[in-house]
């Protein structure tokens, strides 16, 4: 299951039920069942993803009832209403088709599965399979037939006499035209042809059909009703569901909550932790202070000895409760709950669609509880915590733009500016590269004042007090940081890696006073780990490079941009690879496939995902610049610019701070670059609805939104 499979799934569901919510609201048969025909799709694609993973015959039946019935049902009766029937006759129609769609349904709900389940192949389409998964009883046959000969024959009817009469939209109706013969011919192509061409066929049949209802629900004149708080009530009730839902999971399905993974970092991490949390040792210790001082509230035993670690390709121990640690795990993963849980709960409120504002918490509590991001909980080292932190930090800046930095006066903004504040402390204090993009932070709200009419609407002195905080936790941590020494193996790794190997960079150190050559090579073999040797065996090397070593290296980089961003785009794609912490292999016979499975999908392992949110982005801002667009769609696509370029530059420093443990070390870009991507799809969903109620009356509106119908009669 590839990225855009998952995106096709997403956008197929999401935005079915976001169509199908408006067209009801317009009261346009047409597009009511043309948007449950979609949404039917969507539904389809998750049951293919289950029979991919293994047969169920659930899902089986479920799949050929919503692909081969209702699907041609549906596209039927939406075409049926574009006839120039009478009313009774379609409504006739339409009962007929309801009744054969509830028949079919209870027919496939007695019909059993054949002894073919021995021989199904998870790797093959359900097209090639499900003639002997089911048994072919007459009628589920006959009825098949001619629901597909009903819903094709009315698409394919309709168009020519669109086409015959030269009326409006005509490119629609072909291309759903299209659309139709390639999902009514995608059968034909799984048994005759190779699967590339059918997944083809396919995915373009699909998508077509769904930018093809898309096309009309912006053209159509929209009737609006007043939002009900009925159905905000209940929006809000299935989104308190799912993440009470998504808690239970999270603490259910991974075993005992205590259960920790110990790795080569872990020793300095607790052991650091003795430090009182007020002295300067703490802040400037070999590991980053807020990690340390959670492991201190978590009464962690500093004194924990530790003779046994986990390494990558060297799984020594699976996951096990040690008392030393006090359930730390369990510590990390109920801040990763609530930080989560707050993020959903956040963008949930930012959403206009009843059914958008269900789907999304659905997609980032699977993105953060699913074992890619899950598993890290259990590992003694910074990442979870930081990805916690992370989470916070972009639920609070979200909630600080879109609704309280342009009021003027209130407590509340004071009370949000704190609390972000807090959490943005916290974050650039779990991991030395996030304030990097604090600092971008600072430049963003710089090039916001720069902006007249956005200096007219916001409060100059407030924005100016958010820069220079975030400029004093960049400076005070970069500066804590460098008065330690926990920078000093990652400048080792990078110049035994990057500059030694190269005559040219060697000379342009040697000429800022680097040790000669020859004593460099003597050590080759120390640079990537020098806490094992004798400090005074390499004395010299290490005055020059607490006096030189952090600033020339950043000087380099910035005297030579194209090699430093050409060795980013090169390093880019191999950050991406990897999905799963590498510490620990569970036992697949134990538990369920399917979390690794969504897991994959929700946290691709391609950095393609970085030129898909930016064709996401480019559709978000075009429908920002519209002049109907509202004023809180517009600071969301700014946060999302804001956050989208800020994970390119964390990504970018990430990859220059340490030649090894690369992966791992880009986790902090990559995570919030592979969650933008659904973020990006639901966003731009959301800006399909309209913003303003039209000037129409509701009869005119009606009038307008079934042209193509009065054109019929």
């Amino acid at each position: 299951m590839t990225v855009i499979n998952g995106l096709l799934i997403v956008f197929l569901f999401a935005g079915g039920g976001l169509f199908l919510e408006s067209s009801i609201r317009r009261r346009d048969r047409f597009t009511t069942a043309l948007s449950a025909a979609v949404l039917t799709l969507g539904l389809v694609e998750i049951c293919e993803l289950i029979l991919r993973v293994e047969f169920s015959e659930f899902a089986i039946k479920s799949w050929y009832y919503l692909m081969k019935i209702l699907f041609w049902g549906l596209i039927g009766t939406a075409f049926l209403h574009k006839l120039s029937l009478s009313v009774q006759r379609k409504r006739q129609i339409s009962s007929m088709t309801l009744l054969g769609i509830l028949i079919t349904l209870g027919l496939l709900l007695i019909t059993q599965t054949t002894s073919a389940v021995d021989w199904f192949a998870p790797n093959l389409s359900p097209f090639t399979q499900y003639v002997d998964l089911l048994a072919r009883n007459r009628p589920i046959r006959w009825l098949t037939d001619i629901y597909s000969l009903f819903g094709l024959g009315l698409v394919l009817g309709s168009t020519g006499y669109v086409f015959y009469k030269r009326m409006l939209h005509r490119s629609a109706f072909l291309v759903i035209s299209l659309s139709s013969l390639l999902l009514f011919g995608q059968e034909y192509l799984y048994l005759r042809s190779d699967n590339f061409l059918a997944d083809g066929a396919h995915f373009l049949g699909e998508a077509s059909l769904l930018l093809t209802c898309w096309f009309y629900l912006s053209k159509s004149v929209p009737v609006l009703e007043p939002r009900m708080k009925v159905s905000a009530l209940l929006s809000w009730g299935i989104v308190a569901t799912i993440v009470i839902l998504g808690a239970l999971f999270r603490l259910r399905s991974y075993g005992d909550a205590c259960q920790a993974v110990l790795t080569g970092d872990t020793g300095q991490f607790i052991s650091l932790s003795r430090q009182e949390i007020f002295s300067l040792e703490f802040f400037t210790a070999n590991r980053p202070a807020f990690i340390m001082m959670v492991y201190k509230l978590a009464n962690v035993n500093p004194d924990m000895q530790i003779t046994v670690v986990n390494n990558p390709g060297e799984m020594i121990l699976q996951p096990q409760v040690y008392d030393d640690l006090n359930c730390l795990p369990g510590w990390q993963m109920a801040i990763a709950i609530l930080s989560w849980s707050i993020l959903a709960i956040v963008l949930a409120s930012k959403i206009r669609s009843y059914w958008l504002r269900t789907v999304i918490p659905a997609l980032i509590l699977g993105f953060a509880y699913l074992p890619p991001l899950a598993d890290w909980d259990r590992i003694i080292q910074s990442e979870s915590l930081s990805f916690s932190m992370w989470a916070l930090t972009f639920a609070l800046s979200i909630e600080f733009f879109v609704v309280h930095l342009f009021k003027k006066k209130g407590w509340l903004r004071w009370l949000i500016f704190g609390l972000w504040g807090v959490v943005l402390i916290a974050w650039g204090f779990s991991r030395d590269t996030n304030v990097f993009m604090i600092l971008w932070f600072v430049v963003c709200s710089i090039l916001v004042l720069l902006i007249p009419i956005v200096r007219k609407r916001v409060s100059v002195p407030f924005l100016l007090s958010v820069a220079v905080f975030s400029l004093i936790v960049f400076g005070v941590q970069n500066s804590l940081f460098y008065h330690s020494d926990r920078w000093i193996n990652s400048f080792f790794n990078n110049l035994n890696r990057h500059i030694l190997p190269y005559p040219e960079r060697e000379a342009w150190f040697i000429e800022r006073g680097l040790p000669t050559p020859e004593p460099l090579y003597q050590y080759a073999n120390l640079l990537g780990d020098y806490y094992s040797y004798d400090r005074a065996e390499i004395a010299e090397l290490l005055t020059w490079t607490d006096e030189n070593g952090s600033w020339l290296y950043s000087l380099y980089l910035i005297t030579h941009p194209g090699w430093a961003f050409s060795h980013a785009w090169n390093l880019s794609d191999l950050v991406f690879t990897e999905n799963l912490q590498p510490y620990f292999k569970p036992d697949l016979d134990d538990i369920s496939p399917f979390p690794y499975v969504v897991g994959e999908i929700l946290h691709p392992k391609t950095w393609a995902v970085i030129w898909i949110q930016m064709a996401l982005l480019a559709g978000l801002i075009w429908q920002v610049i519209r002049p109907s667009s509202e004023p809180s769609q517009r600071k969301i696509v700014v946060v999302a610019v804001v956050f989208f370029l800020g994970s390119l530059s964390l990504l970018f420093i990430s990859i220059h701070g340490d030649a090894l443990g690369l992966i791992r070390h880009a986790l902090v870009a990559v995570m919030p670059l592979r969650l933008n991507l659904w973020l990006f799809a639901i966003w731009l969903l959301d800006g399909v609805l309209p913003t303003k109620k039209p000037k129409q009356d509701r009869r005119k509106g009606d009038e307008n939104a079934n042209t193509l119908g009065a054109a019929f009669r």
